[in-house]
């Protein structure tokens, strides 16, 4: 009796795996077709946002402010003296009525303009780090 019963035991054990094991077989991904409707005015919008982007020739990131003032002759000094002293960093003179304000660099980060802010600091009065739109980086 218990004979019997041992092998009915083993029987239905190994049933139960080789089930497990065919429907592990039958779940397997198929390949199949994904039908995609949209509205095709997001094309036209995707095109704008790409030829907008296109002709921007800016970014976000920081400047060096170095002056800021209302005497035209004073900022153009200002900026003189520093690309005397700075020949490889670009400078800016930003009108904004009535104030002119000399900016210096192009930097993605504010760590990359800190660089430059504790060089200037002591040679400039006002230097302070400002964000800005920048030229695009040189690839």
């Amino acid at each position: 009796m218990r004979y019997i019963l041992s092998l009915l035991f083993v029987s239905l054990i190994s049933g139960n795996y080789a089930m497990a094991n065919q429907n592990a077989d039958s779940t397997a991904i198929k390949p199949g077709v994904i039908h995609i409707t949209k509205d095709p005015r997001i094309d036209s919008l995707l095109n704008r946002h790409i030829r907008i982007n296109k002709k921007k020739q800016s970014i976000p990131g920081f400047r060096i402010q170095i002056y800021f003032g209302s005497n035209r002759s004073e900022a153009h000094k200002v900026k003189a003296d520093f690309i005397r002293k700075y020949p490889e960093t670009k400078a800016y003179i930003i009108y904004h009525q009535p104030n002119f304000k000399i900016r210096v660099g192009d930097y993605q980060t504010r760590y990359e303009a800190e660089k430059l802010h504790k060089e200037i600091v002591s040679k400039f009065k006002s230097v302070f780090i400002v964000p800005d739109e920048i030229s695009l980086p040189k690839l």
